[in-house]
C-alpha cells in the first residue's frame, strides 16, 4: 500500500475543506462542530498514515541494508556446503568428487574447507600429521558466485566396502560449520545422507538430505 499517496490525498482533502470553510464560514454551532470534527478526523488519519509510512520506510531500509550486507559477507541463512558426485566404475569402485556448493543468491567469501575420511582417523592421534593423514582434500576459495559449484578433490570407495563416513569442516565470513556425510551400500546401490550444523555451542542443523531407502535407526533417523 502506498501510504505516501494516501497521505497526500488526505492533505489535499483537508486543504480543500479549508477553502470551503473560508468561502462559506460556519453559520451555526452544528456546522462549526461538524467542521471541527472533520478536521480532527483528517488530522488523525494523516498522523496514522505518517506512522505507517515511517514503518514501511524503516522496513525497506532494513531490507536494503541486509541485502547489501549479504552481498558483502555472504548469506547466513544459506551458507556454502560440501557436495559430492559419484560414478561407479566397471570394476565396482565408486569414484567420488567433493565440491563446494553455494546455494545462496548471494556470493560467498573466504571459504576454507577440510574433508577427511572418518574411517581412517587414528583412534589416538598424537601429532597433527596423524590427524591430517586422513584428509581427502583441503581447499581455500576466495569467493564463490551464487548458485555455483567448485570441485575441491576426490576419493574412491573400493568394491568390497559396504559403508563409508566422511566429515567436513569449513569456515566462511558468516561463521563456521561442520558437515557429516554417510554412504551405505543397499542392494548393490550406494545411498547417501548428509547434514550441516553450525560449528558453535548450538550445533543447529541448517541443512539435511537423505536418499530414499537409506537405512534408519529405530527412531526413524540416521545414525550420524
Amino acid at each position: 500500500m502506498d501510504y505516501s499517496t494516501l497521505q497526500s490525498v488526505v492533505v489535499l482533502a483537508t486543504a480543500f475543506l479549508g477553502v470551503i470553510v473560508t468561502l462559506w464560514p460556519p453559520s451555526n454551532p452544528q456546522y462549526k462542530l461538524g467542521v471541527v470534527f472533520v478536521f480532527l478526523v483528517f488530522g488523525v488519519v494523516a498522523l496514522w498514515l505518517q506512522r505507517q509510512k515511517e514503518t514501511v520506510d524503516k522496513t525497506e531500509s532494513t531490507k536494503a541494508q541486509n541485502l547489501l550486507l549479504n552481498w558483502q559477507r555472504g548469506d547466513p541463512v544459506k551458507p556454502p556446503r560440501v557436495g559430492f558426485t559419484q560414478a561407479l566404475m566397471p570394476n565396482g569402485t565408486l569414484q567420488m568428487r567433493f565440491t563446494v556448493h553455494n546455494p545462496s543468491d548471494f556470493p560467498a567469501y573466504e571459504i576454507s574447507v577440510r574433508v577427511w575420511d572418518v574411517d581412517n582417523v587414528p583412534e589416538s592421534p598424537v601429532t597433527l600429521e596423524d590427524i591430517v593423514r586422513s584428509d581427502i582434500t583441503n581447499a581455500n576459495i576466495a569467493s564463490l558466485a551464487p548458485q555455483t559449484v567448485q570441485i575441491i578433490g576426490g576419493t574412491a570407495i573400493p568394491p568390497d566396502a559396504s559403508s563409508k563416513r566422511y566429515a567436513c569442516q569449513f569456515t566462511t565470513r558468516v561463521g563456521g560449520f561442520s558437515q557429516s556425510i554417510k554412504a551405505q551400500k543397499v542392494d548393490n546401490k550406494w545411498l547417501f545422507a548428509t547434514q550441516v550444523r553450525t560449528f558453535d555451542a548450538s550445533e543447529k542443523v541448517i541443512y539435511r538430505e537423505t536418499d530414499p531407502g537409506f537405512p534408519l535407526n529405530a527412531a526413524g533417523e540416521v545414525d550420524w
